[in-house]
């Protein structure tokens, strides 16, 4: 194992896993990519305003109200983290 990496434990509910696993796996990737671009996700800095809109965190946006929109961003951005590091 890489000296670069960190493994880390995520407790979920089995039927959320699976349903989720299936859901990736259609998409071409895996739940646990996806996680892995989520967090990458989370630390890019230009991405805190978006973070702050979808968590419903102060000074947020006002884009906050637009939540289909929002989430869609977001996931397309984690989607596009995670399939370009899993290549």
């Amino acid at each position: 194992m890489s000296k670069d990496l960190v493994t880390m434990t995520i407790e979920i509910d089995i039927e959320v896993y699976n349903k989720a696993a299936e859901l990736f796996e259609n998409l071409g990737t895996t739940i646990e990519d996806m996680t892995v671009g989520f967090l990458r996700f989370c630390v890019i800095p230009e991405n805190l305003p978006l973070l702050k809109a979808y968590l419903g965190i102060e000074n947020a946006p006002a884009e906050a109200g637009a939540q289909p929109d929002l989430h869609h961003r977001i996931f397309k951005q984690v989607f596009d983290i995670a399939t370009k590091n899993t290549g």
